[in-house]
């Protein structure tokens, strides 16, 4: 009898999985190579500088090494840092892998699977993991290695008789998580939560407790301290100025960051996401306070103290807050599971209960597969239909005269055929002819190696990108008088890109 419970179990359980697999690649990997690259994306790319070694590179940037190395993987492969879809390849599978971790989180939290499911399928179709999932960049490695880190602290809370090594390997992928971004440390508050439950076991000695303590403590600061004491010397100076602009003492931002969370939700997680996360939050809340329940305390313990740094200190969050609804997603499964087991009676009404969870689910896939995935329109750019909902127009999502930054949606401006038509001009009819653009310089800067205009003295090529990645209107460069058309790119419905050529004035 007990062979075939758990053969149903495990029956189960692999289905469920399966939905979570099948669905988390559909988001990431259809049309992946779709897209150009944002500006970030460049961010994430191995190109020093001339006369810059790969050392001084690394010590140079904002943020640690680890994505330089994960983005080097295909361009040894390609040779060609320009292959959208290689470069994104090994950051979306890492997104993907990284659900099925914090799967094990929550079933090895709550003890189980349909509870882990429900928080890492509302995880994977959150629509700034999925937006992280399509790009080249840090998120993926954060998300990957500070999953893996709490999944192997937990042990420590466990009978296993690896659970001495699982911490320390653990720790190894703490700072490897903080070596991709220093996002890594917002799993300081569930780290602390288990490293003091584990201070409180009765049954294991003090000797036992002060050997791992220091053991980790050694590995970590040793590995962190290998890349942080050089980057401190080379260039924590040179990174305070932009520290200061996104972090700061409470008051001192211009708009409040809570006016930031809500339409930052809604420019990602369009409709019913928002609401539906903080009514079941909520709930979630209230279960935790009347039960002390240890599952819904472990995420109320990490949700609390990261929105709270994010309320009090950050001046500019950006999508930097998918941080705090990660333990958000795992209070709202495991609600979801304990309201059908413990309060939800009848079978009318369980039934109706399934089914509208079941619906709400499958619709926040389908909105993100519509959103990220499809590209026939180009959200947020413009206006999509989901169903009965319209998406609203790109300049609602502003806070103040912020607008919020697109990562991950679907945007092709042809940016490697401009390059190469551009080149290919001025090497044909021996010019050497700058380029201006409307579009953000992050993006043309990516891909353009001619100069960008300083003047138009010697001759120029205008770049007008219709519905750019900074949302500038003017495309048509209304303030320069005379250029003619030369060359123009068009997407399955409307002309995106128009090629103006200005000659010498020298010639005139």
């Amino acid at each position: 009898m007990q062979l075939c419970v758990l053969g149903h179990r495990i029956k189960i359980e692999f289905l469920l999985l399966t939905v979570l697999l099948v669905g988390s690649l559909a988001l990431r990997f259809i049309n992946l190579g779709y897209s150009d690259y944002i500006g970030d994306e460049r961010k994430a790319l191995l190109i020093p500088h001339k006369d810059q070694s790969v050392q001084e590179f690394l010590l140079s940037q904002r943020k640690g090494p680890m994505q330089f190395f994960v983005s080097y993987i295909p361009y040894l492969i390609t040779g060609d840092y320009y292959n959208e879809l290689a470069t994104r390849l090994p950051f979306a599978a890492l997104s993907v892998v990284s659900l099925f971790v914090f799967f094990l989180i929550v079933k090895k939290v709550s003890g189980d699977s349909h509870t882990a499911f429900l928080a890492a399928f509302l995880l994977s179709v959150n629509g700034f993991i999925v937006g992280f999932g399509r790009i080249a960049q840090y998120q993926n490695l954060n998300m990957f290695f500070s999953f893996l880190a709490v999944y192997l602290y937990l042990n420590l809370l466990s009978d296993s008789r690896y659970k001495y090594l699982s911490s320390i390997v653990g720790t190894v992928c703490w700072v490897l998580s903080v070596l991709s971004h220093w996002d890594g440390a917002f799993i300081l508050p569930p780290v602390v939560l288990i490293f003091t439950k584990f201070l409180l076991q009765k049954a294991t000695s003090v000797w036992h407790k002060i050997t791992i303590i220091t053991v980790n403590f050694v590995v970590g600061t040793v590995l962190f301290g290998l890349f942080f004491v050089p980057y401190v010397n080379n260039s924590l100076q040179n990174n305070l100025g932009y520290l200061n602009k996104r972090i700061g003492l409470p008051g001192t931002a211009e708009v409040p960051v809570i006016y930031h969370i809500k339409p930052l939700i809604d420019l990602y997680n369009p409709f019913l996401t928002f609401w539906f996360y903080v009514a079941l939050l909520v709930v979630g809340l209230v279960l935790w306070l009347r039960k002390k329940e240890w599952s819904l305390g472990f995420f109320v313990a990490w949700f609390i103290p990261v929105f709270s740094y994010f309320i009090l200190f950050f001046k500019l969050p950006n999508t930097h807050i998918y941080n705090f609804l990660i333990p958000v997603t795992a209070i709202i499964g495991i609600t979801l599971r304990r309201l059908y087991v413990d309060y939800i009676v009848g079978t009318k009404f369980r039934k109706a209960y399934v089914y509208i969870s079941v619906a709400l689910l499958l619709f926040f896939f389908y909105q993100s597969f519509v959103i990220f995935v499809d590209h026939s329109k180009e959200y947020p750019w413009e206006q999509k239909r989901i169903l009965i909902f319209k998406t609203p127009a790109h300049d609602k999502y502003l806070v103040g005269k912020i607008l919020l930054a697109p990562f991950g949606f679907p945007h092709e401006r042809y940016w490697k055929e401009i390059s190469m038509w551009i080149n290919e001009q001025n090497t044909t009819r021996g010019e050497n002819f700058c380029y201006e653009t409307n579009e953000d310089k992050t993006v043309s800067e990516t891909y353009m190696k001619p100069e960008v205009c300083g003047s138009y003295t010697y001759g120029a090529y205008l770049i007008g990108i219709k519905k750019p990645m900074n949302f500038v209107n003017d495309s048509c460069f209304l303030q320069i008088g005379k250029k003619k058309v030369v060359k123009s790119f068009r997407n399955d419905s409307s002309e995106v890109v128009k090629i103006y050529r200005v000659d010498p004035l020298i010639n005139r």
